[in-house]
């Protein structure tokens, strides 16, 4: 099997310079993988260096919160989809999610789908489920089948959860989160899981779980490990 393809190689991190585009763009290519992922502002640039590849250009709307308004997510796509991008990966606004403002939460993904779909772009809609519950997950997968979004997507990777010591740690993807979101996802809508995957072991059971793309910075280590 070509696990290679299985993955958006990421770099998101709000420190990444354009050497360090430059560098995931390489690995990219080396491991020829699926996607690379990055910050809207390289887009040009990784267009620029991948514009003889197939692999594709993705970028984040809305990251890592989701709190920007509808307009400016729709704005912000639209400019990605101009620069170059080639997939859209946006963050739900999630407290509206959790408040279930669904009129309002269905309004922002059938905007967000219309450009993509005018564009024939692939859009990932980000749940962040580490901060969302069972009903909630579902009732975002059903929208987001109704629209046929190309993947619903677990994490961003900045999922932080504050504990009393003061100190914050992340979840990131969830297997549970990837099989309950399989079971409820129609329409041929994919899953996506991204955050805290390193090991090739893990990466094998999130496949197994049902996601067809797995994002992650660990590419290296993971395809080295794998048989």
């Amino acid at each position: 099997m070509n696990y290679s393809k299985y993955i958006d190689h990421s770099l998101l991190h709000p420190t990444a310079t354009h050497n360090d585009i430059a560098k995931l763009c390489r690995e990219a290519i080396e491991f020829d993988v699926a996607a690379v992922c990055i910050q809207p502002i390289y887009i040009q640039f990784a267009q620029t260096l991948l514009q003889h590849t197939p692999i594709s250009v993705a970028t984040v709307i809305g990251f890592p919160h989701g709190t920007n308004s509808i307009e400016t997510k729709c704005f912000e796509t639209k400019l990605a989809i101009k620069h170059g991008a080639t997939e859209i990966d946006a963050v739900i606004c999630i407290p509206q999610v959790i408040a279930q403002e669904w009129k309002y939460i269905e309004t922002e993904i059938h905007e967000l789908s219309t450009i993509c779909k005018q564009h024939n772009i692939c859009l990932k809609i980000i749940f962040e489920t580490t901060y969302l519950n069972e009903y909630n997950i579902i009732k975002l997968c059903e929208i987001c089948s109704k629209e046929h979004v190309s993947f619903v997507k677990t994490s961003t990777g900045f999922d932080f959860i504050k504990h009393e010591s003061g100190l914050y740690t992340t979840k990131g993807a969830q297997i549970s989160h990837i099989q309950l979101m399989k079971k409820h996802c129609f329409n041929n809508t994919q899953i996506k899981a991204s955050g805290g995957i390193r090991s090739a072991s893990y990466f094998i059971e999130c496949i197994e779980a049902g996601a067809t793309r797995i994002g992650t910075s660990a590419t290296k280590d993971i395809l080295k490990a794998l048989p």
